[in-house]
């Protein structure tokens, strides 16, 4: 079965969540994703975490989403997917997180080709190419309005950008006593 793996550390899942919505949005369903940050789509229950991912590499033919980020290149199964994606040869795609830099070192000396051309998670002219290859690769033709979808998805980044914000300007104030 072709399913879709977003590859990407959980330490950005708060930035990952609106983009699968976006894909939810425009008909991939939970079925053919994998995402394991949301319960109804990741590692199920008493799975062992890297088995489950070996067996849906083994077992399925996968679109790779590779969520780049500086935290993804800490994550040890974030690699290892990175790597399984090279062995099995999956098709990928690389999605660059706020403030990725695609000249980052690690990126450029992995496994995978880093002059693949990959696209800001908010560019938008470069979402909506993805979404049209996605849609065609897994056969939805019941598509809803992708502009609209791109602007709920927008709208949605706003607001984790809003909150994101709100947290790196609080202030912890020691109590003196």
């Amino acid at each position: 079965m072709n399913k879709l793996l977003i590859s990407h550390a959980s330490a950005d899942r708060h930035i990952v969540a609106p983009f699968i919505e976006l894909l939810k949005a425009i008909g991939i369903s939970d079925d053919l994703l994998i995402y394991t940050s949301y319960d109804n789509t990741g590692i199920p229950l008493k799975k062992d975490f890297s088995k489950h991912l070996k067996e849906s590499f083994n077992e399925n033919t996968l679109h790779v989403v590779f969520m780049l980020s500086d935290n993804f290149y800490t994550r040890i199964m974030c690699l290892n997917e990175m790597g399984a994606a090279w062995v099995k040869d999956c098709v990928y795609d690389f999605v660059f997180l706020p403030n990725f830099d695609p000249s980052n070192e690690k990126f450029n000396q992995g496994a995978l080709n880093p002059r693949t051309q990959g696209f800001h998670y908010d560019n938008k002219a470069r979402l909506i190419e993805f979404i049209q290859g996605v849609t065609s690769e897994f056969h939805i033709t019941r598509i809803a309005n992708i502009e609209d979808s791109i602007e709920s998805y927008m709208i949605a980044l706003q607001e984790v950008h809003k909150k994101s914000n709100a947290l790196s300007t609080v202030q912890i104030f020691k109590r003196p006593f």
